[in-house]
């Protein structure tokens, strides 16, 4: 391949990092929240334990280039990144209604947000993945603006009790650990990876960044945020004040987010396409796959079911990006013998 066309560790690291920053908007930190209470802190280092021995076990059996599929592996990676990105985009767009546009229709947001990424995704995983060694370090230079503004709230007496509820409180563990599930995606686009990145080091390093800010966002939501919300993160840029500008700065904050969730959902869309193409991006697939995941974020009739819906689509996560790799990989190693 060129090296024109060839993706660096850093350029594959900013792409997954990115999937982090994305759920920490939508109702990931809120379940959290609302499992792990006063002991949010603690879940949260829990979850990235079991998250570690997930990502390095699945991370360990892959060579330096990367994870080769079979046919029917890759379509059932694909019906999963459908249905993903289905529930991702209603997610994205209830956030974008409640902060932005709470007089249009969430459907609405939801064919104008998915008409821009068939615009990105005709422009191909190139042009996606390098735009994002620009959006990534804005969002996270902002995400750290935010929470150093946010450190004057801070109420220590959060955290009491420690452990909050007992061991109920903990019980969500495994199912959270799904969070660090996109970093397999990783794996999935070694013909693109220049020669001299591995694709190990590229999730380990991602999932060191992405502890940080995960366990940071929610100590921040946990110690300086009373009252429930659905976004918490939404609610942490509300709490910076400088004079009249408040409002100006929630906007930003958004924007800068929403250009977040337009990568990584263009990323999705992309790599589905490649999946179900062989390697290649079919454009002429590109608007039914974006007709079928706008078909699939309108099944969930309120908030409600969406937040059942992606609970469970949690589990199917770690079934498919993390179980399903080990077997893979075990199988043909097995064969090798």
């Amino acid at each position: 391949m060129n090296k024109a066309t060839a993706f660096s560790e850093k350029e594959l690291i900013f792409v997954v990092v990115n999937s982090i920053i994305t759920k920490l908007y939508l109702l990931y930190p809120k379940t959290v929240i609302s499992y792990g209470k006063s002991a949010s802190i603690l879940l949260t280092l829990s979850v990235i334990a079991v998250g570690y021995i997930f990502v390095f076990t699945v991370a360990s059996l892959f060579n330096k280039r990367g994870l080769k599929l079979n046919k029917i592996t890759s379509i059932i990676i694909a019906l999963t990144l459908i249905c993903i990105s289905g529930l991702f985009l209603r997610s994205v767009s209830e956030s974008i209604n409640i902060t932005l546009l709470p007089n249009i229709s969430v459907h609405l947001i939801s064919l104008f947000f998915i008409t821009g990424v068939c615009i990105a995704v005709y422009s191909g995983l190139k042009a996606i993945v390098r735009s994002h060694a620009v959006i990534v370090p804005i969002t996270l230079t902002v995400t750290l603006i935010m929470l150093l503004s946010n450190i004057k709230h801070i109420n220590i007496n959060n955290i009491y009790p420690v452990f909050g509820d007992g061991i109920s409180s903990f019980t969500p563990i495994f199912m959270l650990s799904s969070y660090f599930s996109d970093f397999f995606l990783v794996t999935l686009i070694s013909k693109y990876m220049s020669k001299n990145t591995n694709a190990k080091k590229v999730i380990i390093k991602g999932f060191a960044v992405s502890s940080v800010i995960l366990l940071l966002m929610i100590s921040f939501i946990l110690l300086t945020i009373n009252e429930s919300t659905i976004i918490p993160v939404y609610k942490l840029a509300q709490n910076i004040g400088v004079g009249s500008y408040t409002p100006r700065l929630e906007v930003i904050y958004s924007f800068v987010w929403f250009l977040s969730f337009y990568l990584n959902f263009s990323f999705i869309i992309c790599m589905c396409n490649n999946l179900l193409c062989g390697g290649k991006t079919n454009k002429k697939l590109i608007i039914p796959l974006a007709l079928v995941s706008f078909a699939i974020s309108i099944l969930p009739k309120n908030t409600n079911q969406l937040e059942m819906s992606l609970n469970a689509l949690m589990y199917v996560r770690i079934a498919v990006f993390y179980i399903l790799p080990v077997v893979i990989m075990l199988f043909k190693r097995r064969q090798k013998i």
